[in-house]
């Protein structure tokens, strides 16, 4: 979660003092609010289940559901302009972090056809070979028997998930503020 204040320190004090003079900041703020919710989400797209490119290892899967990519909000109230996600993945996809199965083992899709979909959906899977990288026991789940085993899930105890930060105000978004302050103060001038 970000909370933006037009009095904030972070605010250079030229715009600060330039918004501070607007006769609805709330305006100003909301429109800041949506050009953020579009940036982030435009670097978040929402691929359908079928074909998508793998994600790199130690990169976050290359589907994110729509549940994530609308839980992206801002909120405009008084001064204060409020950016963040509603969605729990928000805080693991933001700072890192370690995934954990409740029971049994995860289910991490490793090919095409796998991703954004769960082993239930698929019918008459079997387990593979079972080995152990990266300190833990881990097998693949996938279809047919020996030579002919296709692997479409590795299943693990953890998966680990490094800090990618989306919910930032860049520099581009402090431009676009100040540009959006400046037109605002010169319609309320006007």
């Amino acid at each position: 979660m970000i909370e933006i204040n037009v009095d904030d320190n972070d605010i250079p004090k030229k715009l600060k003092k330039m918004a501070l003079r607007l006769e609805n900041p709330e305006r100003i703020l909301a429109d800041l609010g949506g050009h953020w919710q579009r940036r982030v989400k435009g670097m978040m797209p929402d691929h359908g289940p079928r074909n998508p490119e793998p994600a790199d290892r130690g990169e976050p899967p290359a589907i994110h559901s729509s549940d994530y990519v609308h839980s992206i909000f801002y909120d405009a109230r008084d001064e204060t302009l409020r950016l963040g996600s509603s969605s729990i993945r928000a805080r693991i996809l933001q700072e890192g972090g370690t995934i954990r199965a409740r029971s049994g083992m995860l289910a991490v899709p490793i090919t095409a056809e796998s991703y954004g979909r769960r082993p239930r959906d698929f019918s008459g899977l079997s387990i593979g070979p079972r080995f152990r990288s990266q300190g833990m026991l881990k097998m693949l789940l996938g279809r047919g028997e020996g030579d002919d085993f296709e692997p479409l899930f590795v299943l693990q105890p953890r998966v680990t998930i490094n800090p990618h930060p989306h919910l930032e105000f860049t520099k581009d978004d402090r431009v676009y503020f100040q540009d959006a302050v400046e037109d605002a103060l010169d319609e309320d001038l006007t």
